[in-house]
């Protein structure tokens, strides 16, 4: 999404800025490790709702829909919408 390409984005650029070649596997290396840690969040939750969607498990179907009456609050609506939007990037992954 958006921070995959301002991370991107802001490696190339310090390549760039310091003559190193841009396109080299250490550059892409270097942006990898910075996003790793948020793309491995956000494919494991993404996992976790199609695992929870695609299940006709009693108790998962009660956790799943505890957890989305819980994302109607407004405190916990906000937190989630600041997540997503890359707000909480500088706080949570670097």
């Amino acid at each position: 999404g958006f921070q995959d390409v301002e991370c991107l984005t802001r490696t190339l650029k310090s390549a760039r800025d310091k003559t190193e070649n841009w396109s080299s596997a250490e550059s892409m290396i270097k942006y990898e490790r910075e996003r790793y840690f948020a793309n491995s969040l956000m494919m494991n939750a993404m996992n976790i709702f199609y695992y929870s969607f695609s299940n006709d498990s009693h108790p998962i179907k009660l956790a799943r829909n505890f957890a989305l009456y819980a994302a109607r609050f407004n405190p916990i609506n906000k937190l989630i919408g600041k997540f997503g939007s890359g707000s909480m990037d500088n706080y949570l992954f670097k």
